[in-house]
């Protein structure tokens, strides 16, 4: 089985936490974060395979955190 690193962007703790769980049994290695800010900090420092990111996040847009994920990659 093919192991994937995800990067899952929710403010949603319990959903966030519950879904990271599924995942990691599932053979995936999951990183939650709960806020735009948040995820950027973290993506300067670790690349992932995939990321999961919420669209209404507390201190941005999920549309907004892609464009400046797009804009550093």
């Amino acid at each position: 089985m093919t192991h994937f690193n995800i990067l899952l962007v929710d403010d949603e703790i319990r959903f966030a936490d519950m879904l990271a769980k599924r995942l990691h049994l599932r053979g995936c290695d999951c990183q939650v974060c709960y806020s735009g800010k948040e995820a950027l900090e973290i993506l300067q420092h670790k690349q992932f395979f995939l990321i999961l990111l919420d669209l209404h996040l507390p201190d941005m847009y999920g549309t907004e955190v892609l464009t400046r994920i797009k804009a550093r990659d």
